[in-house]
């Protein structure tokens, strides 16, 4: 197993890009992991959706970023409302109207809208969270702030991944 660090710039630009992809659920006893933070398993499948749409590094960080956000927003009783969601993606149609929306989805390397819709409701539990340390601090803090703080809390493991050489099919370290 190795463990390694992923730049804090790395992390501040992820902040800005979360998309969940079903970090919530428990994967089957038999689900070999990609990663764990704090406990919280990511599973190879996960992973593996993911890197459809991005490179490796990024995928795991960004995967590891919305766990952490999605655990914090659970200590401290954060929710979204699924309204707040879709009043956010709406606004973005009405606005960009529908190519350019198609075009948004496309740069930002999302599948579909649901993805997009994940991305903003993680979004929206950040900046919640931010809300919350504002008020208890005293002191504005930023998103690149709040991952850091989360990341130093953390027990995060990343895995190493890659295809066995004999028949192709991925091995974990």
């Amino acid at each position: 197993m190795k463990k390694f660090d992923i730049s804090l710039l790395t992390i501040a630009v992820v902040i800005v890009g979360l998309v969940i992809l079903g970090v919530n659920q428990k994967p089957a006893a038999t689900e070999e992991l990609a990663a764990t933070v704090n406990g919280q398993p990511i599973t190879k499948a996960e992973y593996y959706k993911a890197l459809e749409s991005r490179d490796g590094i990024a995928v795991v960080t960004r995967l590891i970023t919305n766990a952490l956000v999605e655990q914090e927003a659970k200590r401290l009783n954060v929710t979204v409302d699924p309204a707040e969601v879709d009043k956010d993606i709406q606004e973005y149609k009405d606005k960009l109207g529908e190519k350019q929306f198609e075009l948004l989805l496309k740069t930002q390397h999302l599948a579909n809208e649901k993805e997009l819709w994940e991305r903003q409701r993680i979004s929206l539990l950040g900046k919640k969270i931010i809300e919350i340390k504002t008020k208890e601090t005293g002191k504005k803090m930023k998103s690149a702030e709040l991952v850091k703080e989360l990341r130093e809390k953390a027990n995060i493991e990343i895995y190493t991944i890659h295809k066995d050489e004999k028949n192709d099919n991925p091995v974990q370290e």
